[in-house]
């Protein structure tokens, strides 16, 4: 297992010949990097996770993700908190991530509901709302560790 500023790379199981275990964060300032929101369980496959909660920048009381939107040449604000997504190779992860950023919420449901390799789960929080709500993707329940 390698991880590099938020991709993840598999091969095989384990010291205990398991599957990796990964850790992905609360997607909150202030949260640690231990602070494990959701633990999911992958072999061989390649992991990562683009999100708005480390690299921002405000602008008056706006929150800007460091993601730049290349529709408009410009930060935009996401209601995705943090966008997660397992495939075969690591580049198409971290590309599929950055994307559901740039797309928004409905828009990345659409992206990943349209290729059935894509395993996406999403943080975000509804307008108005003060906690954290989820979207798991069909593909997404094969890698849940069971509590």
């Amino acid at each position: 297992m390698i991880e590099i500023g938020g991709e993840v790379r598999t091969a095989g199981v384990n010291a205990e010949g398991k599957p990796w275990t990964i850790g992905i964060s609360r997607p909150e300032s202030g949260a640690g990097v231990s602070d494990v929101v959701m633990p999911v369980s992958i072999s061989n496959k390649s992991l990562a996770t683009s999100g708005n909660y480390r690299n921002f920048f405000e602008k008056g009381n706006i929150k800007l993700a460091h993601i730049i939107d290349p529709r408009s040449c410009s930060a935009r604000p996401s209601d995705i908190l943090s966008a997660t997504l397992i495939t075969d190779l690591c580049i198409d992860a971290d590309a599929y991530a950055t994307t559901c950023m740039v797309l928004g919420l409905e828009g990345a449901k659409k992206f990943v509901a349209a290729d059935t390799t894509i395993a996406a789960f999403f943080i975000y929080k509804e307008p108005k709302a003060d906690t954290l709500s989820f979207y798991f993707s069909p593909g997404f329940s094969n890698h849940l560790i069971a509590k």
